[in-house]
C-alpha cells in the first residue's frame, strides 16, 4: 500500500523500538498488515492490524414541544439524541442549540462520555420565538463531530390590540354649569359619540374641579350599555338655588372618556 510513517530506534542487538506517533492510519482498512522487511533475510515479519475507530458523535431524533408553536406566546423545548457511532469512548462534550439564526442566544447542555453505540437524550429548556415563519434552528457539538439544522414552523404572534387612549376630543377643558337664582336646577347631558373605528370604550370619569354653593355632577353611565362601540356617557348636574346670594351657584367638571383597540 505504502511505506509506514514511523521512526526506528536501536535499543540492543535484540530489540528495536518503532515510534508510530506520526502515523495516522487514515488509509488503512481492517485486515491490513504491517510488514517488516529486513536487509539480511528474505522472509519479512508481519503484524495484523486491528484498528479501533475513534469516537464519532452524531445528533438525531429532534423533538420540539409544542410542535406548532406561536411566536411571543409558547416556550418551545427541544430534545435531541446524541449517539456514539465510533469505536472508542468519547470525552465530555457540549451540545449547543441556536433556536433562531437571527437571534444571538445559544442554549448549551453538557454531557459526560459515551461508550461505542451508547446514546443519550439531551433536553433543552424552553425558548420563546419572537417571530413567525419556517425557522431553521441549529444543533451542534462542541467537539465538531456533528452539526444539524432542524426546521420548525412558528405561527405569527397574535395581533395585539391598540393600547388604551383618550377618546378624540377628550378630556375636554373644564366645563362650568350655572344654577338658577331662585329654584333648584337639574340637568342631564350627554357627552362623547361613536368610538374611533377599530376601538371600543373602556372607562369614563366625571371629575368635579370647582363649585360654588351646593352643586354636584354625577356620571350616569354609558348611554347604550349594550354597544361597546358607543362612547357616549350621561352626566347629571344638580345645582341649588343661589337666593339670597346674588351670585349664581355653579359646578365645574372635567369629562374623561377612554377607548382601546378592539
Amino acid at each position: 500500500m505504502r511505506n509506514a510513517n514511523l521512526k526506528a530506534a536501536y535499543v540492543t542487538r535484540y530489540q528495536i523500538n518503532l515510534d508510530f506517533s506520526r502515523e495516522d492510519f487514515k488509509d488503512v482498512e481492517p485486515g491490513s498488515r504491517l510488514v517488516f522487511r529486513w536487509p539480511d533475510q528474505d522472509d519479512p515479519n508481519t503484524i495484523n492490524l486491528i484498528l479501533n475507530r475513534p469516537s464519532a458523535l452524531r445528533i438525531a431524533a429532534p423533538v420540539f414541544a409544542p410542535s406548532a408553536p406561536t411566536a411571543n406566546k409558547d416556550a418551545v423545548s427541544l430534545k435531541v439524541t446524541v449517539r456514539n457511532e465510533g469505536g472508542t469512548r468519547s470525552g465530555n462534550f457540549v451540545v449547543n442549540w441556536k433556536p433562531d439564526p437571527t437571534d444571538p442566544r445559544i442554549l448549551s447542555v453538557t454531557r459526560g462520555p459515551l461508550n461505542p453505540d451508547q446514546s443519550t437524550v439531551v433536553p433543552f429548556p424552553g425558548f420563546v420565538y419572537t417571530r413567525g415563519g419556517m425557522i431553521s434552528s441549529t444543533v451542534s457539538l462542541s467537539n465538531g463531530d456533528d452539526t444539524k439544522s432542524f426546521p420548525l414552523a412558528v405561527a405569527d404572534p397574535p395581533a395585539e390590540p391598540a393600547p388604551e387612549r383618550d377618546l378624540p376630543g377628550f378630556p375636554q377643558p373644564p366645563l362650568t354649569t350655572y344654577g338658577k337664582y331662585i329654584g333648584g336646577f337639574g340637568l342631564d347631558t350627554q357627552y362623547g359619540g361613536d368610538c374611533s373605528p377599530g376601538y371600543v370604550r373602556t372607562t369614563a370619569q366625571v371629575i368635579v374641579t370647582d363649585t360654588r354653593g351646593p352643586a354636584n355632577a354625577t356620571l350616569l353611565g354609558w348611554v347604550d350599555p349594550n354597544n361597546p362601540r358607543d362612547c357616549r356617557i350621561g352626566v347629571h348636574y344638580s345645582v341649588a338655588a343661589s337666593f339670597p346670594n346674588p351670585s349664581p351657584n355653579y359646578v365645574q367638571v372635567m369629562i374623561i372618556i377612554k377607548e382601546r383597540g378592539a
